[in-house]
């Protein structure tokens, strides 16, 4: 039978191959939308809705301030009516997100952290979550401090002060060479909040409540001798 689907304001359909190819749309003959459908989760999170037949991309309430391929990803579970999804991937009502249209590079977060990033200052090393709900920077935005009440600006354009041999960046490494830990087997790039990540030939060194960048092979012997005689092998050098 006909398959005829919507898919982002196009069409995906063909009883066979050769309608297939006259198609000028985008087309998927059943068997292959069978194979699609394996891929479908089979619970959604909380205030989204399955999709019918295909993934398709979602609805966000502030897409200039949200990460490329948070906006382009394909999804089997998207936002039910009346919700949209945020700069953070979770849905949230219309109205909420319309309360922070008036504040600069601003969307509404339902788990805010209480000391955010903020332009020109340390990141604080010890923050307990606390899921405040309201108006946040999004991933890759810090607070601004130079505007009158709420507003964000680009970390790029005015990151957050980092320690001495080292630079703030929006995606950090699993890998990131610690002296006090060694790199794990597999590496997984995270791009959340960001932080502050020592430069090449470098490591990080917590003492005394503070973050600084030590060269490798000055982390501590205490450290050394715990881990073994792999142990600067392993930190990442």
């Amino acid at each position: 039978s006909l398959v005829n689907i919507g898919f982002d304001n196009r069409q995906w359909w063909g009883r066979n191959s050769h309608e297939c190819q006259r198609s000028n749309h985008l087309c998927v003959l059943p068997r292959l939308l069978r194979e699609i459908s394996n891929d479908r989760p089979r619970i959604c999170g909380r205030n989204e809705r399955p999709t019918r037949f295909v993934p398709r991309r979602e609805r966000f309430c502030s897409p200039r301030i949200t990460r490329p391929s948070l906006l382009r990803a394909r999804r089997w579970c998207v936002c039910k009516r009346g919700f949209v999804r945020n700069a953070w991937g979770q849905c949230i009502r219309h109205e909420d997100c319309d309360s922070c249209k008036a504040f600069p590079h601003m969307d509404f977060n339902v788990c805010e952290t209480d000391c955010p990033l903020t332009c020109g200052r340390p990141i604080p090393l010890f923050c307990f979550v606390h899921c405040v709900r309201g108006c946040a920077c999004p991933p890759g935005f810090v607070i601004d401090r130079r505007t009158i009440g709420k507003g964000c600006v680009s970390a790029k354009i005015c990151p957050p002060m980092c320690p001495e041999h080292s630079s703030y960046q929006q995606c950090v490494s699993t890998c990131e060479p610690r002296c006090d830990v060694l790199r794990p087997k597999h590496c997984i790039k995270q791009c959340h909040a960001g932080d502050c990540v020592c430069h090449k030939g470098f490591a990080k060194l917590y003492e005394g409540g503070l973050m600084r960048c030590v060269p490798t092979l000055m982390c501590p012997k205490r450290y050394e001798e715990f881990y073994g005689q792999l142990y600067f092998v392993n930190i990442g050098r």
